[in-house]
């Protein structure tokens, strides 16, 4: 400080100062280059009158200035001048020649320096001042200027020994261009500069920034191996490499790295030399570590397919012995294996080593062995990556590349020992087994080779390992790795040809043949040969022929060797195959004893050790199988004494799990099939098996939880039945013997067992009924059985017919009315009601009154009419029948008689409780034929209509106490008798009148049918018979029927009571409410019942529930049900008699009344009794329109069992793999789907048939009622949901085609919004009964139908369908939109617009839409359309908008609508987001196919901005609000179209130059981001000339302006070029940046303050967008105001006011270093120390970062965890991510290693972290605190700054 002091006294040195000022200024003043050439002579000539002063004034400002005389656009006259001027200034600085010396001077690198004593401490100061302008020259410099260069760096810069370190890595980079050529005038000058600055500073220091300056710079790598290949010593020791490089050797190492992976192929070619001549891999110079990442980089040249390279890299691997060394090996395989296992999804690079491993293939010395190393490793990195990687099908694809190259025996080998290493103690661990099975998913096994000997090979070692294996069935674990264990060995057997399992060869011969095809197969070799084949010969023959032996732990370790000669005759083929089927032989009994005992294992380990045995059982009976076909070799010689078989039947007999039963069977069969084909004798009793087998079968056809294997279990049979000759008599012996059980329990079972067996096997080609005549004339016996349950299962096979009969009856009225039968009554309780009871009150002789019956019926059935005209004298009391004794007709007495067994029942208590079972049984087998002969007698012969009134009280009240008491066997009699009595009742009531009161047919009916009618809540009928005092009043018809079908007892009859109901319909369809609604209502409840229970067995089978046995598979009685509502549906839509008929359903009854959107709550009470409504004329529906009205709930109802068998769940049931029970569980359950499913079908198509258009908004409806909140969501169009399976249901309907249906349905639901519409609009036409009716039978508006349309047509219909219905659409689109308003119609806008959309997107893929007049008026609508949506959007009343709903229609009629409800609207505060959130994600992505005129888009585009988007800017003008969310999403995604930027780019660009429009978060700044993106890139015009203007320093005009306002507007116009910049591409305002620098040097200018903070964010955002030679100009101005701003605080003049700033400025070298660019590589060490080797203790050192950091020591113990860096990136990342600093503390820690992680980050060579460094430069750019103004700090002293 003292000698600036002096200075400033100095008068001389004041002009001195003066002088160069006014000089300075001239620069600012200067046009062209002459100009230039004047100042820099005027400097000149000013420096030489002062060189006394070592110091040049303003040095800072003439450094700046003359780099950028250096610019290379300026011609060399200049360069000369500048470089002259260089001279002087470093002359008068340290020593040096006289300017003048260096005219006209050629080579001045001869010139002597001066004897003068050098004073370099000056020049050593300004060496950065000076070097930045010089370092980056050479390169660009003419031929010319060159040589002066050269003699200033060789003048001044080699002179300055020790000072020159800290920026030798800059001086190398600044030469380097001078070797480019080896041939060139320069490249000996600058050999022997390096050579200088080698001996004057240390090879180690020279050499480690020579790797330095090759790691940093790219371009100059081919010069630097030029001079290292040169200079360099061959090294052949550490020692000699330490000695030379130091300590720092890696850096050397890391170089070379750098250097192979340069993109040019001589930079490689050089490294590749450098390495095989001077860093011999044999040597081991370099750690370990540091070899691999060498070798890594080393081996990625071979992907450039030069043979110079790869010859190179060959040589440096193989050394000059050409053999592959074991620490080279060691390192190479090291190398490839990190490859392999690199965590990166990048698919270029994992391919790559692909490529690399095959190219180093092609060298045998080096691929061979490497890849038996690699190989498993390959296979586990492939497996690895085989997970949910979306890139692993492209990488298999370059892995099978590299399969293919692989020579099999390696392979082979490797896995041969992987499998041989397991033991008997250490089996195969888990991930080895796995990987086997990957293995062998993805090799290939066409190989000759690999069939014929490795494979049979490794068969037969897998085999062994698993031979002498414990305790394999202990834990889940072991048993899981047994079963992939087989599963591999399966696959190898499946996959070896059959003539290498039968035949045997020695390996000689098939050398010399070269083929097994040419190998004579005729011989066989002797048995002596093959008993010298043993398991150790063959792991010797192993070991001898892969090269290794078997106690190896790595194969690899040994060599591979020539084979031993004797290894030719070891035997191959069919022998080493027998050893492991002798394995299996051994394995198996123990596997299946293990099977048998698993049953205590828990349920997934059972499971694994069966399937492991059906694995074991297929490959064991593969082999056999073809030993059986091939006995006549010698290997088979033995095959009938097989003991194992016995194990097989043993498995048969013990095991009580049907999976072991089904493997052993399954297994035995084939064997002994082939065995007899051969004519080849087992050592097994075939007829022994046989039987056992079918009686072990037998017994799995029980119903219940055995269903699921009947499948199977009918398979195994018939195979059992043609196994052998005497196979179907033995089977048939067997279930004979079981059909002739005398306990009737077990002979329905069995008649049961053998209908299942019947009822699978017919279909095929079997033949049941001759194979099994014996068992099915057992069957039919039954039919005649006295036991009732017997004689219903025997009706299972043939209806009974009768062949004989007695013409006597006397003795069967003798024998029925015998005086032993006594009757006495009594009350029982039954469901908790007293009923009256009938019973016996003493034994009698029941079996001849059954015999008695059974000809009765005889009779009847071959047609013996003369029964019922012999009349008969007896008299009898038939008073308990309230009747008096009138002459009766012997029919009649019958009648009486039957009734009277019918209703009488065995007495519990007295004589008869002993025998109580048996007599129960006969009283059954009476009854049954008591209600068979009534029947008969009805179908021949009318009644009498007292007798008919009898008979129907008995029977209805023994059907309620037969269902009460359980007793079904009885209930399908007793309803065939109400049948026959109903189909006659007119006949009935003409023929013959009532002997005690007039009683009409109809009346009759009624009592019959009604007589309970106060029990539904209905006024009484009016008939005769409900005042008349009968005996006992009979249960009502809708009670029984109801009954009936809620008892859980009753299942086993529903068919009956079904097919009685449908059979009953005519008679009650004019009582629909009171009769049929009820019926459908309880039907309805038991389909979904059944279906709960179905889908809770699923359930049960998919969680491996032990509980699934005991449930048993679901019955078929939703068929049943299903199809009975079909029956009652399609009958009522054939009818039309008026509800109201007779008085009988008086009112209305809107079932939908009670309709609510709980899941469950359309089905629950869709069929209820609605209360009584006031009728008005159109009220008096028909039982058509009835179902009409319901059909929502019933389509509700088929749509839950529709969903529950759409996927076909039970399919993965099948699945060998799903376990023991799911494997047959598929079978037992695809019946029942496909009857549900066609049952369905069959609904639909009545309905569909008759009335389509109810039945498709029924089925919206139902859609809707699913998901309700449906119309309050945006457009969603996703398959998954179940709703969409309601069309799937609906597409079941056959027609014509798949587009007809389609088409039907767009038309129906286009027709029903004309109906809606034609309403509204007070159309005359449409005001009709049949529309009334419609409008009142459904729930939706318009705009749940417009919903479901839309998404219809985007997820169904196809373009085709959507073509044929676009006429209907259009129509009733211009309808609603007539002279472009719309009538009160608003509402449904949103939904009309969206159909609208999506039919247009669909035909645009149809050839339809090229109709150049189709296309005219799609356009002209939907461009409509679009201006009406957008009107609408913004409509402030919308709150008084409504929809087009039914009850707004009928209400408009005066009609009641008061037990109407309707489906909720959608809420209306959703309809304007819901229209504008359609335009983004629809209609503006897709509008370049909606439209074809572009100036229609151009209109739709700019209706929008007026109505929508120019408002929402005005209030808000970077729509950070959350409410104008929509309308930026409108301009995001608008930004991505480029023609329709005009429309909006004038609002987008006055919101951004609002001052508020920094207002915003992080979210809405990215979306700002890509909307002005798309802005700068379509504007031809750059806005930024006009930011630009607004930069300039310049007094306001304006009186009321102030300073502070127009530093804001500077400060803003500066931060909007910044983000234009950043939102632009790459070199994007390259036209501009000349414009832009210039502001930034203006703004540089001033005094430091707020708009230095934002010109160095310019500049930040400049580096990233720009490429660095394009920013050449502004290197100087840059690099002068880090040098000044750091100069500052090493001065300590900076102040608090400056921490800003100086943050700012810290950033932008944060972020030069992070890019690392080569432009920036001169001039790092300046601000930074490159290299840690020197310990300079002078505090002069250049390194402006390392001298603050050394001032600021006192600040570093308050390190923030804020600062830190943190090395667990790969990625260099910005530290400084903070935004303010308010103490120096906060940046100390930064100062203090920045040097140090700079360092660290060049020598390991990470990159930058673009994306991070983006992240920042976006939040630094968000940040508006610059916007506020601040006072500006104070000049620096002026003192300091002349120095400066």
């Amino acid at each position: 400080m003292q000698d600036a002091e002096a200075l400033q006294k100095d008068p001389v040195f004041k002009r001195y100062v003066g002088s160069i000022d006014s000089i300075l200024k001239l620069f600012d003043a200067v046009n062209d280059w002459a100009d230039v050439i004047g100042f820099l002579s005027k400097l000149l000539k000013t420096l030489q009158q002062h060189a006394q002063y070592r110091s040049v004034p303003r040095k800072l400002i003439v450094s700046k200035r003359l780099a950028q005389c250096l610019n290379p656009a300026l011609p060399s006259g200049v360069h000369q001048k500048t470089l002259e001027v260089y001279n002087a200034i470093l002359e008068a600085a340290g020593v040096g020649a006289h300017p003048r010396a260096l005219k006209n001077s050629r080579y001045q690198t001869c010139l002597k320096p001066k004897t003068t004593k050098p004073k370099p401490a000056q020049l050593a100061e300004d060496l950065p001042l000076w070097s930045y302008g010089l370092f980056p020259f050479l390169q660009n410099a003419a031929m010319s200027v060159k040589p002066i260069l050269l003699q200033i760096y060789n003048r001044h810069y080699l002179n300055l020994g020790p000072r020159i370190k800290p920026s030798l890595k800059g001086l190398i980079l600044a030469l380097l261009p001078g070797l480019e050529e080896e041939g060139n005038e320069f490249f000996d000058p600058v050999m022997k500069m390096f050579d200088t600055l080698m001996v004057n500073l240390g090879t180690p220091y020279f050499l480690h920034c020579m790797g330095l300056a090759v790691i940093s710079g790219n371009r100059v790598r081919g010069a630097a191996m030029n001079y290292l290949l040169r200079r360099l010593p061959k090294f052949t020791a550490k020692k000699e490499l330490h000695g030379i490089l130091g300590d720092e050797s890696i850096v050397m190492s890391r170089a070379l790295g750098c250097a192979l992976e340069d993109k040019q192929i001589l930079v490689q070619r050089g490294a590749l030399e450098l390495l095989v001549v001077h860093f011999p891999l044999e040597a081991e110079l370099f750690p370990t570590s540091e070899i691999e990442i060498l070798m890594r980089s080393a081996v990625g040249v071979v992907l450039r397919k030069d043979i110079s390279l790869n010859r190179r890299l060959y040589s440096w691997l193989l050394g000059p012995s050409e053999t592959l060394s074991t620490t080279v090996r060691d390192s190479l395989v090291s190398t490839l294996l990190a490859m392999l296992w690199v965590e990166s999804s990048d698919l270029l690079e994992i391919t790559n080593t692909f490529r690399i491993i095959i190219s180093l293939m092609d060298k045998d010395e080096i691929g061979s062995i490497v890849m038996e190393r690699i190989i498993l490793d390959l296979f586990k990195s492939l497996k690895w990556r085989s997970g949910e990687s979306p890139i692993y099908k492209e990488i298999l694809q370059s892995a099978d590349m590299l399969l293919d190259a692989i020579n099999p025996f390696i392979l082979w080998k490797r896995l041969y020992y992987l499998v041989s290493m397991s033991t008997s103690t250490h089996f195969m661990d888990s991930e080895t087994v796995h990987l086997l099975e990957y293995v062998f998913t993805i090799i290939r096994f066409d190989d000759e080779e690999v069939q014929t000997v490795h494979m049979p090979i490794f068969y037969h070692a897998m085999m062994h390992a698993i031979e002498d294996i414990k305790f394999y069935a202990e834990s889940k674990a072991i048993s899981q790795q047994l079963r992939s264990y087989l599963d591999v060995s399966h696959c190898i057997i499946s996959r070896i040809p059959q003539s290498v399992i039968t035949n045997s060869w020695t390996l000689g011969s098939l050398r010399r043949r070269g083929s097994v095809s040419e190998l004579d197969h005729s011989v066989v070799y002797g048995e002596e040969q093959q008993s010298n084949i043993t398991a150790s010969s063959v792991k010797s023959f192993c070991a001898a022929f892969y090269g290794a032996n078997g106690t190896n732990a790595d194969p690899c370790a040994v060599e591979n060797e020539a084979m031993p000669s004797n290894v030719d005759k070891f035997v191959l083929g069919g022998s080493i195959m027998f050893l492991a089927f002798q394995v299996l032989e051994t394995f198996l009994p123990k596997l299946i004893r293990e099977s048998v005992i698993a049953s205590s294992y828990e349920h997934e380990t059972r499971s694994l050790i069966v399937s492991s045995l059906g694995v074991a059982s297929k490959m064991i009976e593969t082999l056999a199988c073809l030993y059986l076909k091939n006995w006549r070799n010698s290997i088979a010689s033995k095959l009938g004494e097989w003991r194992w078989l016995s194990a097989f039947n043993d498995g048969v007999l013990e095991t009580s799990d049907f999976s072991i039963l089904n493997i052993c069977t399954s297994a035995l069969i084939n064997i002994i099939s082939a065995a007899n084909a051969g004519q080849i004798h087992l050592c097994i009793d075939s007829r022994h098996f046989i039987q056992a087998s079918a009686n072990r079968l037998w017994h799995y056809l029980d119903p219940g939880p055995f269903a699921i294997y009947h499948s199977r279990c009918v398979d195994l049979i018939w195979l059992l039945c043609d196994v052998a000759e005497f196979g179907a008599f033995m089977v048939e012996n067997v279930i004979a013997n079981f059909l002739s059980s005398r306990d009737s329990v077990d002979q329905i079972l069995h008649q049961h067992r053998f209908g299942v067996l019947w009822r699978l096997s017919l279909g095929t080609h079997r033949q049941p009924g001759i194979v099994f005549s014996r068992a099915l004339f057992l069957v039919l016996d039954g039919l005649r059985s006295q036991n009732p349950s017997i004689r219903r299962a025997g009706e299972v096979w043939l209806k009974t017919f009768v062949t004989n009969y007695s013409s006597v009856i006397e003795p069967v009225l003798a024998t029925l009315l015998h005086q032993d039968i006594q009757i006495f009554t009594h009350l029982v309780k039954v469901n908790g009601r007293e009923e009256r009871a009938y019973s016996y009150k003493r034994e009698f002789n029941m079996g001849q009154v059954l015999y008695s019956l059974e000809t009765l019926c005889l009779f009847l059935d071959f047609g013996n009419n003369r029964i019922f005209e012999i009349s008969n004298d007896l008299q009898f009391s038939l008073a308990e029948f309230s009747v008096e004794q009138p002459e009766l007709s012997c029919a009649e007495i019958l009648i009486y008689v039957c009734l009277r067994f019918l209703r009488c029942e065995i007495s519990i208590a007295g004589k008869m409780q002993g025998k109580f079972d048996k007599l129960q049984s006969l009283n059954n087998t009476i009854q049954t034929k008591a209600c068979e002969f009534i029947s008969k007698f009805l179908s021949h012969s009318a009644m009498d209509a007292t007798v008919h009134e009898i008979v129907s009280k008995v029977v209805y009240q023994k059907i309620m106490f037969s269902i009460g008491t359980r007793q079904l066997d009885l209930q399908p009699r007793l309803l065939q008798i109400l049948l026959a009595m109903l189909e006659n009742q007119e006949k009935i009531a003409d023929s013959q009148k009532l002997r005690r009161d007039s009683l009409t047919v109809s009346e009759a009916l009624d009592n019959l049918i009604l007589t309970g009618r106060e029990a539904l809540g209905l006024s009484p009928s009016g008939s005769k018979l409900d005042e008349k005092a009968s005996v006992e009043s009979p249960p009502t018809f809708l009670s029984m029927i109801l009954e009936a079908l809620i008892q859980p007892s009753n299942r086993a009859v529903l068919q009956h009571w079904m097919e009685f109901v449908i059979l009953h319909l005519p008679r009650v369809h004019t009582s629909f409410r009171s009769i049929l609604q009820p019926i459908m209502s309880e039907i309805c409840h038991q389909i979904l019942v059944r279906e709960s229970e179905i889908s809770a067995y699923l359930v049960l089978c998919e969680s491996h529930s032990a509980s699934r046995s005991a449930v048993g598979p679901p019955d078929n009685d939703v068929v049943i049900l299903v199809t009975a509502l079909d029956k009652i549906i399609a009958f009522c839509l054939l009818h039309d008699s008026n509800w109201t008929k007779n008085g009988m359903d008086k009112g209305r009854g809107n079932a939908s009344n009670i309709w609510d959107y709980s899941p469950l709550g359309m089905v629950t009470s869709v069929f209820t009794e609605a209360p009584a409504a006031e009728i008005t004329p159109f009220e008096a529906l028909n039982s058509r329109d009835a179902i009409i009205e319901l059909l929502p709930g019933i389509l509700e109802v088929l749509h839950r069992v529709f969903m529950l068998f759409k996927e076909d769940p039970f399919v993965n049931l099948n699945s060998e793999k799903s376990g023991s029970i799911h494997a047959f569980s598929g079978a037992s359950l695809e019946y029942l789907s496909l009857s549900v499913k066609e049952s369905i079908r069959q609904i639909l198509e009545n309905v569909h048939a008759k009335h389509p258009a109810h039945l498709f908004e029924a089925a919206i409806e139902v859609w809707f009622s699913k998901y309700p909140e449906l119309a309050d969501r945006k457009h969603v169009a996703d398959k998954s949901t179940p709703r969409y399976s309601v069309v799937s249901m609906l597409h079941t309907i056959e027609t014509s085609s798949d587009s007809d249906l389609m088409l039907e349905i767009m038309a129906n639901v286009v027709e029903g919004l004309k109906t809606r519409f034609q309403f509204l609009t007070n159309s005359a036409s449409s005001k009709n009964k049949d529309n009334i009716f419609y409008l009142k039978s459904r729930q939706m508006s318009d705009s749940h139908l417009l919903l479901f349309l839309e998404e219809y047509i985007v997820s169904f219909a196809h373009p085709e369908s959507v073509n044929k219905a676009w006429p209907a659409i259009l129509t009733y689109t211009k309808e609603c939109i007539p002279n472009g308003a719309l009538i009160n119609a608003n509402f449904f806008l949103p939904a009309l617009l969206r159909v609208i959309t999506v039919s247009i997107e669909k035909l645009i893929t149809t050839k339809h839409f090229e109709d150049k007049r189709m296309r005219f008026h799609m356009d002209e609508l939907y461009q409509k359309m679009l201006e009406l949506s957008v009107q609408y959007a913004m409509k402030p009343d919308i709150a008084n908008i409504t929809s087009v709903s039914p009850k707004t229609l009928l209400s408009s009629l005066k009609i009641n609508t008061a037990g109407l409800r309707y489906m909720p609207e959608p809420k209306k505060s959703l309809i304007t987001a819901d229209i504008l959130d359609y335009w983004v994600a629809e209609i503006i992505p897709n509008i370049r196919k909606l439209f074809l005129d572009q100036e229609r888009i151009l209109m739709a585009f700019s209706n929008l901005v007026y109505y929508v988007v120019a408002p929402a800017v005005k209030a808000n003008p970077n729509l950070s609000a959350a409410k104008y969310l929509t309308v930026r999403r409108i301009l995001l995604v608008a930004s991505k179209l480029v023609f329709v930027v005009k429309t909006w780019k004038k609002e987008v660009w006055d919101a951004f130059m609002e001052s508020k429009f920094w207002e915003m978060g992080i979210e809405p700044f990215r979306d700002w981001k890509t909307i002005m993106t798309s802005l700068v890139s379509a504007d031809r015009e750059s806005k930024i000339a006009e930011l630009a203007t607004k930069v300039s320093v310049a007094s306001s005009t304006s009186l009321f302006a102030s300073r502070e306002q127009e530093l804001l507007l500077r400060i803003s116009s500066l931060r909007r070029i910044s983000f234009l910049i950043w939102c632009g591409s790459v070199d994007q305002f390259l036209p501009q940046l000349p414009q832009i620098q210039e502001k930034l040097v203006e703004v540089l200018k001033g005094p430091a303050g707020l708009m230095h903070i934002e010109a160095y964010l310019c500049l930040r955002v400049l580096m990233c967008r720009m490429k660095a030679h394009h920013l050449s100009n502004l290197w100087p101005v840059v690099l002068t105001e880090l040098i000044q701003i750091f100069g500052v605080y090493l001065r300590d003049q900076g102040s608090k006011q400056d921490l800003e700033v100086f943050l700012a400025c810290c950033k932008l070298l944060e972020l030069l270093l992070l890019l690392g660019t080569e432009e920036f590589q001169w001039h790092q060490w300046i601000f930074v120390g490159e290299t840690f080797l020197t310990n300079d203790t002078d505090d002069l050192s250049p390194s402006l970062i390392d001298r603050l950091s050394h001032k600021w020591e006192s600040y570093h113990a308050s390190e923030t965890a804020s600062t830190e860096i943190s090395n667990a990136s790969t990625l260099r990342r910005p530290v400084l991510t903070m935004k303010s600093v308010k103490d120096k503390a906060q940046l100390a820690p930064f100062i203090a290693t920045l040097s140090r992680h700079t360092y660290a980050s060049t020598f390991s060579r990470s990159k930058p972290d673009l994306e991070f460094i983006d992240t920042i430069l976006e939040a630094d750019l968000t940040d508006n605190r610059a916007m506020s103004i601040q006072p500006a700090p104070p000049p620096p002293s002026p003192g300091v700054a002349i120095l400066l």
